[in-house]
């Protein structure tokens, strides 16, 4: 049902999307439905958005839908918000041209925002340099290390004078509510999370991840800490009996219950884990093989690289060769 929640009818606010091919549908999908949302539940449009490409084509999602764009990177007339969107390594061409149109529009006093990988253009134009942002908790310690001037936390949302950051998928929704609670009002914040069915609009200091995996009791909070222990330990890795003892059970207990919940025994669990760091700092930062080995816990080249070409059939070489992202940063000044 429409509300009269928003008084001032003159006020249209203005928001443009730049969507990067193979962005995730969700991510793009929450932030345009929140803001329909909120033109629903007004009296009239208070948000006129529109998504844009490099180079004005229609673009393709993750997940294989087509994302329609109503032009190319505009030149003149900029809004007073401009989204980045991507979830996947952008072009190192088209890159260029955006970061290119973001000084234009930063120059005039524009709002940037990044979200899910479209912070990484942000960050690779020198737009966060000396403030705080945030991304999607997997790739946050490689792009710490490819951008040592930005200050990386992990959090849903991050906002440092007129930049805004946010890892994507479903904080989006609450990224999109805080838009509409700082231009709109908190009754047309709350009238938008109603229609979406949001029950709780989390604070932007609230984590990415939930601690632990996934609800099962206070009597098995040692499988929580196990897998914290982990995370923590990528670089150094634990023997499982010393993880064990740590946690407070045997090491036939602890076997049993990654069994149970994985479908794998923890020693499987933890090298996955340390391959998923290992992808991210490839894709994410320029470290040599033989150091990005070293930081996951190998102790040489030959370990690591069979380990990883089980894991996802291909070499790290291969890998950060197929999926290289911005090598160059020539372009900025």
């Amino acid at each position: 049902m429409r509300q009269n929640v928003h008084k001032e009818k003159e006020i249209v606010h203005q928001i443009l999307f730049v969507v990067i091919s193979r962005t995730n549908l969700l991510t793009l999908s929450a932030l345009i439905d929140g803001l329909r949302a909120a033109n629903d539940m007004n009296e009239w449009p208070v948000y006129n958005y529109r998504i844009v490409t490099v180079d004005g084509e229609n673009t393709l999602a993750s997940n294989g839908f087509i994302i329609p764009s109503s032009g190319p990177l505009p030149c003149e007339n900029l809004p007073e918000h401009i989204i980045v969107v991507g979830s996947w390594e952008p072009d190192a061409a088209t890159t260029k041209k955006i970061v290119e149109f973001l000084r234009v529009a930063d120059r005039k006093g524009c709002h940037l925002y990044g979200v899910d990988h479209g912070v990484l253009v942000l960050a690779e134009g020198g737009f966060l340099d000396n403030r705080k942002a945030t991304t999607h908790w997997e790739v946050l310690p490689a792009v710490q290390m490819r951008y040592p001037k930005v200050q990386f936390e992990e959090k849903i949302i991050v906002s440092d004078r007129n930049r805004t950051t946010c890892p994507g998928h479903t904080a989006c929704l609450d990224l999109i509510l805080s838009l509409v609670k700082k231009t709109s009002g908190d009754a047309l914040s709350l009238a938008v999370s109603r229609e979406l069915i949001y029950t709780r609009l989390r604070h932007r200091d609230d984590r990415q991840r939930l601690k632990g995996t996934v609800d099962r009791g206070s009597a098995t909070s040692y499988l929580d800490n196990a897998i914290s222990l982990m995370e923590g330990t990528v670089e150094a890795p634990m023997r499982i009996y010393e993880l064990a003892k740590a946690v407070g059970v045997s090491c036939r207990q602890l076997e049993n219950r990654f069994h149970s919940e994985f479908g794998c025994p923890p020693s499987t669990y933890y090298l996955r884990l340390r391959l998923a760091k290992s992808r991210q700092l490839l894709l994410y930062s320029t470290a040599l093989i033989l150091n990005v080995a070293f930081s996951c816990g190998f102790t040489s080249h030959s370990a690591f690289s069979r380990s990883f070409k089980r894991e996802f059939g291909m070499t790290p070489i291969e890998y950060r060769d197929r999926f290289v992202l911005l090598s160059d940063r020539s372009y900025v000044e």
